[in-house]
């Protein structure tokens, strides 16, 4: 049984009155429920009631006292295109669980973007910073509000999501494309090549929902179909892969067109790529042009 050292805790202490379960903080540290309640008390930490972190839009921390709140109704109707991103993130890179727990955890170099989600649904919720047991460095956003976990529920996103998620055909055709650049953000990919004029887009899914936004981006972006492909690492999902600069370009530019959010590293990659290859950007110089007007806008 691995040895609870003194960092860990001062992490677990850290936490819990930071408003994380008991339950969470065992199973993400690898220990048992009644080990972590063990040090807890040790260090004099009165263990809160279960409802008090289950509110209606706003969850007590019975240590400091401090109120945890968000924009509750935020996800109630996706009517602009940071409602929409932000619910195609989820979709792909989010959590909904247990009792109306909400999740957003990523590499720590990406933890801005957890800020950009907090300042988007006006949440003061703490984010959390730790390494997991492959050493590997995360930023994590974890909260409890029913209204939110409920009106995430009806629009798809529900706990092991990821086999029945299905495209949001419901929502206009310009929405759609800030949902699926939120969606391409949280599980897709860009490859560039530093040698190789070549780069591509990787999107995967569940086999009806890739299928679907397949459909969708060839008509909305004017690009050619191609062979969607079995992943080599589970069985249950494929991969939607976009080959080409052409094609590859004409999807960025409609992607990123209305959405003021998204992750700008794999926007930077695609200009840096053009920065690379000289001799391929003077024929798309119009449209990197509008891709880095975005990429300073997001800085602003």
């Amino acid at each position: 049984m691995a040895k609870v050292t003194d960092d860990i805790h001062d992490e677990m202490v850290r936490r819990y009155r930071d408003g994380e379960s008991i339950h969470i903080i065992g199973r993400e540290l690898g220990f048992a429920f009644q080990t972590v309640s063990k040090h807890l008390a040790k260090d004099g930490v009165l263990i809160r009631d279960r409802g008090e972190a289950t509110r209606y839009g706003r969850s007590l921390n019975p240590e400091s006292g401090k109120i945890y709140s968000c924009d509750n109704r935020f996800f109630w109707a996706i009517d602009t295109h940071e409602k929409a991103y932000w619910l195609g993130f989820l979709s792909a890179d989010g959590c909904v669980y247990g009792n109306n727990m909400i999740q957003i955890s990523l590499q720590q170099s990406d933890r801005e973007h957890i800020v950009r989600f907090k300042s988007s649904i006006d949440s003061n919720h703490p984010i959390y910073d730790g390494t997991d047991k492959r050493g590997v460095s995360y930023s994590k956003l974890n909260f409890s509000n029913r209204m939110m976990s409920e009106d995430l529920l009806k629009s798809g996103i529900m706990p092991r999501k990821t086999d029945v998620l299905a495209w949001p055909s419901w929502l206009s055709d310009e929405l759609l494309l800030s949902y699926t650049l939120g969606y391409y953000d949280g599980d897709g990919s860009v490859s560039t090549y530093l040698k190789r004029p070549q780069m591509g887009i990787r999107i995967v899914g569940n086999p009806s929902f890739i299928k679907d936004m397949q459909h969708y981006l060839v008509r909305k972006c004017g690009i050619g179909y191609t062979k969607l492909i079995p992943n080599s690492k589970s069985t249950r999902v494929i991969n939607f892969a976009c080959g080409g600069v052409s094609n590859a370009v004409k999807m960025w530019v409609e992607l990123y067109k209305h959405s003021p959010v998204f992750l700008p590293r794999k926007l930077e990659r695609v200009l840096w790529f053009f920065e690379l290859h000289p001799h391929i950007a003077c024929k798309y110089a119009v449209e990197i042009e509008i891709l880095n007007a975005k990429l300073t806008q997001l800085s602003l």
